[in-house]
């Protein structure tokens, strides 16, 4: 006969080690979801941030993940330099284009001043005393061009003589030139004051821009490139048909300012075109998956890495 006693004492044995099983496993499952955490993490991040392999490339990235827009959905709706400054212009069509071209106009003279060798705080201070020049620059009235002739003025004339108020004075010209001549100067000047003022819009959208462009600009050297480039933007929906195209860069041919520079341009007709089409389009496109800005794949080929530019 058993004693009660023994089968008590194993009934507990066995219980405790059922516990300290139960507890082991759950520890062990918990570790396992917090490693499983940490990799999704790191996969996710790294998916977020994609490596290029020019410095040029992964500048542009930063640059246009900072101030001109996001991919990523929950950031996609936050406010970005360019953007703000792009949808504010609601009134004309025409007016986000000239935006779009005085932002390519002013980036490029930023970068062409850094290539240049200026002082990175000389090209931050012209800019802002430019714009204040602009502000402040008063143009000169232009001269008067017309003749006027008098009788008094022809040889023999009666220079005693007082002269009538109507006939005796004339301006050189078929009728009514004069007042067209007039009409088109004011429609011109018009359009300057209208084109001037958009100007200085942008460059005050321009502003965190440059400040940005000038920080990511920088970090890299002027690196030649061995390898051949291809840029291709024919498939791109969001830039305009004028500007697409295909052109293949032999090595040796660009550097990587020259690289940076070219995408710039892309990146930038890409953004105008997303807010374009999301913003101002009764029927968006919703099924267009624009890429990172700065994504590019690498592919070999006949032993030779070609880079594609596309978007």
């Amino acid at each position: 006969m058993i004693d009660r006693q023994k089968m008590l004492e194993e009934q507990l044995l066995r219980e405790n080690i059922r516990r300290a099983i139960r507890i082991v496993k759950e520890k062990h499952n918990k570790n396992e979801d917090y490693v499983r955490t940490i990799v999704r993490h790191l996969i996710k991040e790294e998916a977020a941030t994609p490596r290029y392999e020019y410095d040029a490339l992964i500048q542009l990235n930063h640059l246009m993940s900072s101030v001109f827009g996001s991919t990523e959905p929950k950031k996609s709706g936050g406010k970005f330099a360019f953007k703000e400054g792009f949808i504010d212009l609601v009134s004309n069509p025409q007016d986000r284009e000239t935006f779009v071209e005085f932002i390519l106009d002013f980036s490029n003279e930023t970068m062409n001043a850094i290539d240049s060798g200026e002082d990175i705080e000389d090209i931050k201070r012209g800019s802002k005393k430019d714009k204040k020049e602009d502000e402040i620059e008063i143009e000169e009235p232009e001269e008067d061009d017309t003749i006027t002739v008098s009788v008094r003025d022809i040889p023999g004339g009666d220079l005693s003589a007082e002269p009538e108020a109507d006939d005796e004075e004339f301006t050189l010209g078929e009728d009514g030139e004069g007042i067209e001549i007039e009409e088109e100067i004011e429609e011109e000047i018009e359009i300057e004051d209208e084109n001037q003022e958009l100007k200085n819009y942008s460059e005050r959208a321009y502003a965190p821009i440059e400040a940005a462009l000038i920080d990511y600009y920088q970090l890299f050297k002027d690196n030649p490139i061995e390898d051949e480039i291809i840029l291709d933007t024919t498939n791109n929906a969001f830039i305009p048909e004028a500007e697409k195209q295909e052109v293949i860069y032999p090595a040796n041919t660009l550097t990587e300012r020259d690289l940076f520079k070219i995408f710039y341009k892309v990146n930038v007709l890409s953004w105008a075109g997303r807010y374009n089409n999301e913003y101002f389009n009764e029927n968006p496109v919703t099924d267009v998956n624009i890429a990172s800005p700065g994504e590019v794949d690498f592919e070999e080929e006949a032993g030779e890495e070609e880079l594609d530019l596309g978007l």
